[in-house]
């Protein structure tokens, strides 16, 4: 829980809301050794009704434990008061070895038609994804600094791709693709990416 709050605060500041650079398709896939490389020893879950998977450098896992309880991490908060459109998806494989976050910025997803894909070629201010796919077994030292060599990431406007295909009855669904990196350099490949997930949603103070 201190994990994700902390990435939310990071994620809301460090961003500074920069415009997205319109891009036609997620990055290249960067050649690797997968026998030796994260994710090769996690453990993916069967899956269940909820869910975020992908093959992470070549190794299909699926984010779906039976006990999956969703809080306020999975949510999608929007006030227009103060300028708040956030859309958070979050899992963890059942052993705890590895956790997927996609937060989706500024989609106005409420009254959005579908399919939604981004990149596109009209963003708006602060209209981006950003993604977190943690090495959970060999977190160490301060999150995000340049010796972080656990936390895999990138957004739509760093070579991901992501497009929401169903919104109903709080159950988002869509695909996702793309190369994520950490801070020292290390790779992941993102690919045939998908996700099915109950949400909460805040409307201003209130909760559906």
């Amino acid at each position: 829980m201190k994990n994700i709050l902390i990435f939310l605060g990071l994620f809301l500041i460090a961003s500074s809301c920069k415009k997205e650079v319109d891009s036609p398709a997620a990055a290249a896939i960067v050649p690797i050794d997968s026998s030796k490389t994260f994710p090769y020893y996690v453990n993916s879950d069967s899956m269940h009704a909820y869910f975020i998977q992908a093959t992470f450098n070549g190794k299909k896992i699926c984010f779906s434990p039976a006990g999956a309880v969703d809080t306020f991490s999975n949510a999608y908060y929007f006030y227009p008061a103060i300028q708040q459109d956030q859309l958070n998806l979050i899992r963890s494989n059942g052993e705890g070895s590895a956790e997927m976050q996609i937060y989706i910025g500024v989609s106005t997803m409420l009254t959005r038609p579908l399919p939604y894909t981004v990149p596109h070629s009209n963003l708006v201010q602060c209209e981006f994804t950003q993604f977190q796919f943690y090495d959970s077994w060999h977190r160490h030292g301060t999150e995000n600094d340049r010796y972080d060599d656990y936390t895999y990431q990138a957004s739509t406007n760093t070579g991901m791709r992501l497009t929401v295909t169903s919104f109903k009855n709080n159950i988002i669904e869509g695909t996702f693709e793309g190369v994520l990196r950490t801070n020292t350099g290390k790779v992941m490949n993102v690919q045939d990416g998908s996700f099915r997930i109950k949400i909460y949603i805040f409307i201003g103070l209130g909760k559906t």
